[in-house]
């Protein structure tokens, strides 16, 4: 406790509030220290609201005694990550912490290995990285005790998957979002195809995120899957799940799997879509079609609001067709644009941009990035990590943007702890930073919050 009362001040005095706002701020291994500082603290770090919607990894279970459960449960966690996926694992999962919502597997399970998680009434989310040991008629068959709750669902890996077992997951008609991750066989070529894909798509009513991520579908197949299928119930097999007309997407991810354009008919289908998921894509970097096709996802899909560019390495020219309702945009490693492309971005949505980034984009030097904040005056998140234009004349002009809250500088060593300090000054300390490294120990306190995606499991 003497870490606490320090200089005649009990700092248990003060509001529970600002506490939980310094916790926010430190690190996993920071918590923990200051956990077993005293129990004043403990009792605050086991508060949850400091662990809500939290992704917690929970290793070696069979050493969690009583009281780590019961720690846990204090706590309210949610959101759960195993490294192991054996039934034994699950079933002391399913005892200790009986209101898990989300459950994410990192290891291969075995078929009948998931059939535990039937005892967590509120499960509604989960994730499988490495499907390689399940076929999709055993993950079904696993499953089935709590499809009927089940709505969000990741699998990756999906080399023993074919049509016929990917046809099987049509079966969950409450999933909201279905994301498939690395469709590689183990024996070459793609596990998925365009129709089995478009018999899942128009069979789930609910669904309204879709992420496909190194999928493999050619050009084709892709516009296949969101093409409707014949209608014409002498098309249907016995048996089939009736289909819906028309898809109601949010949220579309394409990572590395587009590098053709899409028919006209699978946009058709699309045009509900506000955030939209491209990066690493290779239709963006082809020099080989006009840039009216390159971007014609663009012009058919008039509601996104979120894009992501990321590794595309996109021309200037692409953002001359950005939907003019964009909000946020992330550019990072596009390292071909410049500011030329900032200003076509700034036809097209200056007004509207709230979030950008442009980590790694070393093309756009520092006089585009002084004018940032005419360019995109309502600017509330920006991240320049790894920009060679970032001066300290670029830093006092952007504590112009009136509504910046957040600036990612990762990876820009030049900037004088001098500038850092008038920034902070000339912005009243309104906006979260994150600095290079070398200069975190020095600036914890204006770190970005909420990075840390795990937390500690253990008291």
């Amino acid at each position: 406790m003497a870490s606490v009362m320090s200089g005649g001040v009990d700092w248990l005095l003060l509001p529970f509030d600002l506490y939980v706002e310094i916790f926010q701020y430190l690190t996993a291994g920071e918590r923990a220290s200051a956990r077993v500082a005293c129990r004043a603290f403990r009792a605050l770090l086991d508060h949850p609201c400091l662990w809500h919607d939290r992704t917690v990894r929970l290793r070696e279970l069979h050493r969690y005694d009583a009281r780590t459960w019961r720690t846990l449960q204090g706590r309210r966690v949610s959101r759960v990550e195993l490294a192991r996926a054996a039934a034994k694992d699950l079933r002391r999962l399913t005892a200790g912490l009986p209101d898990v919502t989300a459950v994410r597997l990192t290891g291969p399970p075995r078929a009948g290995a998931l059939a535990p998680l039937a005892a967590l009434a509120r499960l509604r989310d989960v994730w499988l990285d490495d499907c390689t040991r399940l076929s999709g008629a055993e993950l079904l068959r696993d499953v089935a005790p709590f499809s009927g709750r089940l709505t969000h669902l990741t699998l990756g890996n999906l080399t023993s998957f074919g049509d016929d077992d990917l046809r099987q997951l049509a079966r969950l008609q409450n999933l909201e979002a279905l994301s498939l991750r690395r469709c590689l066989k183990s024996s070459g070529g793609f596990s998925i195809s365009g129709p089995a894909l478009q018999y899942v798509l128009f069979r789930l009513p609910k669904l309204r995120s879709l992420a496909l991520y190194a999928a493999g579908l050619s050009s084709d197949g892709l516009s296949l899957a969101f093409t409707p299928p014949c209608q014409d119930p002498a098309c249907n097999a016995e048996g089939d799940l009736p289909c819906i007309k028309s898809l109601a997407l949010e949220n579309l991810g394409l990572t590395h799997s587009l590098s053709w354009p899409l028919s006209d008919e699978a946009l058709d289908q699309l045009a509900s879509v506000r955030t939209l998921l491209v990066n690493s894509c290779y239709l963006f970097r082809r020099r080989d079609l006009p840039i009216r096709e390159v971007t014609a996802i663009f012009q058919r899909l008039p509601n996104v609001v979120h894009l992501d560019l990321g590794s595309t390495n996109c021309k200037n020219a692409v953002l001359e067709h950005v939907p003019a309702s964009l909000q946020s945009l992330d550019l990072r490693d596009c390292y071909s644009i410049s500011g030329a492309g900032l200003q076509f971005l700034w036809e097209r949505a200056g007004t509207s941009l709230r979030h950008l980034n442009l980590s790694l984009c070393n093309r756009v030097s520092h006089q585009p990035l002084a004018v940032l904040h005419k360019l995109f005056p309502n600017l509330e998140s920006l991240d320049l990590s790894s920009c060679r234009g970032v001066t300290e004349g670029v830093l006092s002009s952007l504590a112009c943007l009136p509504r910046l809250r957040m600036l990612c500088l990762r990876a820009v060593p030049d900037l004088p702890d001098d500038a850092l300090r008038r920034f902070r000054t000339l912005t009243h300390n309104r906006v979260l930073l994150t600095l290079p490294r070398e200069k975190e120990c020095n600036h914890q306190m204006y770190g970005l919050r909420g990075r840390d995606r795990y937390t500690l499991a253990c008291p």
